[in-house]
């Protein structure tokens, strides 16, 4: 009996021990995160300069940062807008091609940046965006394959930004700003909006800007990484020298990269003498959320103004079922509409886009969106234009008092309107 009831026991309990592993496990997982690849799956091709790596670590030359002086400019009478949308996932696809659909102006220009690591993916996105011109892309709009890998935490993602200002720069001479786009945002207003409310800004960068806060994950994670091709791993015996390079004078801070940026700022970005502090960047990890804000906080006489960030977003839901990863914000679906509406709700008449919004879980929320888009098109194009429109009616459908306003009954009308 006694050796049945212990059977039964280790039977019992063998389910909550292999949680436990389970869970300690996940912990060991999460000590890794951002996740590295391990050296035993380096391309043969990138051996040599990891080794070197291993031995001798970063350049000492490159811990003394000493960026170009700014170039003081006459103010541009340019109205374009450029944007620089990566688009790196098949399922958002819709919404990248639902959110041109509202942007698009001849005036501005567009270049997709495409992960091409997905295979078919930028046939399929021009296939999409050509529908509204009969299949031909104008020259306005330019969709081309990233030349890195897209891998976020790490250089290729960046380098791709820096290839594509290059890139936009050349190509069109008409635009005056700059905005990065995240393939999971939706606009909050309609490009004439944008374009009046950017207009009286000019010299004026929107992005974070902030000071380096020790607390945040970032600031310890000080692994030397080595990029290469699609691999990224541990640089052995070595870490990212930020202690060094702030002894030397250099002053660090964090912010997105999701900006809205000066003609003058982008060609700033391009600069060839940039290059040794992008040669030390390349080792970090979540790089792009560093250099951007730590390159506009040292720039010596920078004489252009920095206000916050056009793209509202929040963290408020930490778990996995309303966002895409650990590091995502959460999902605006209309299921949580409750819990985020009211707060960037207050704040659109600053803000351009929101996300990330997901596709089918989303649509109160983007139809309400819509209907304001489309108003603020027939306002802007209407002879009795005078200024920003009116605010619409305060709430979305599926959410609190839409009866009493009707407005699910407006929205219909003013998309069969549109």
């Amino acid at each position: 009996l006694g050796l049945v009831l212990g059977v039964a026991l280790v039977s019992f309990f063998a389910p909550l021990r292999l949680s436990v592993d389970e869970q300690w496990y996940r912990l060991q997982v999460e000590e890794e995160w951002p996740e590295l690849d391990p050296p035993s799956s380096l391309p043969r091709r990138c051996s040599a300069k990891h080794a070197a790596l291993e031995i001798a670590g970063i350049d000492p030359g490159l811990l003394r940062i000493n960026l170009p002086q700014w170039q003081p400019q006459a103010v541009s009478n340019r109205s374009g807008i450029a944007y620089l949308a990566p688009c790196g996932l098949p399922h958002r696809i819709g919404i990248v091609s639902r959110v041109f659909e509202h942007l698009y102006r001849k005036e501005d220009f567009f270049y997709y940046h495409v992960d091409r690591e997905r295979s078919g993916l930028r046939a399929h996105l021009v296939e999409r965006l050509g529908e509204r011109f009969g299949g031909t892309l104008p020259s306005n709009v330019v969709v081309a394959n990233m030349p890195h890998a897209g891998r976020v935490y790490y250089w290729g993602h960046t380098a791709n930004v820096f290839t594509a200002l290059h890139e936009m720069l050349r190509l069109s001479k008409d635009w005056q700003w700059l905005i990065h786009l995240h393939d999971g945002a939706y606009p909050v207003h309609a490009p004439e909006y944008m374009r009046q409310y950017l207009s009286a800004r000019r010299g004026v960068n929107f992005m974070e800007l902030d000071p380096w806060d020790l607390k945040h994950w970032q600031a310890s994670k000080l692994t030397m990484v080595h990029s290469c091709e699609t691999w990224v791993g541990r640089v052995a015996g070595q870490t990212f020298p930020q202690s060094q390079v702030t002894a030397n004078g250099f002053h660090w801070a964090q912010g997105g990269e999701w900006w809205a940026i000066t003609r003058e700022l982008a060609t700033y970005f391009v600069d060839d003498r940039l290059r040794p502090f992008l040669n030390l960047m390349q080792y970090r990890i979540n790089v792009e959320e560093i250099i951007w804000a730590s390159m506009v906080l040292n720039i010596p006489g920078f004489a252009q103004l920095v206000a916050y960030k056009l793209t509202w977003e929040t963290f408020w839901c930490q778990d996995s079922y309303c966002r895409d990863t650990r590091h995502s914000p959460t999902n605006l679906e209309d299921n949580l509409m409750d819990e985020y509406y009211m707060n960037f709700r207050t704040k659109l008449q600053d803000l351009f886009f929101i996300r990330t919004v997901t596709p089918g879980k989303s649509e109160n929320l983007l139809t309400w969106l819509d209907a304001r888009i489309a108003w603020e098109q027939w306002y802007y194009s209407s002879p009795n234009f005078t200024g920003f429109p009116p605010s619409p009616p305060s709430h979305p459908p599926g959410h609190r008092r839409p009866s009493s306003l009707k407005l699910l009954d407006q929205l219909k009308r003013a998309g069969s309107r549109a």
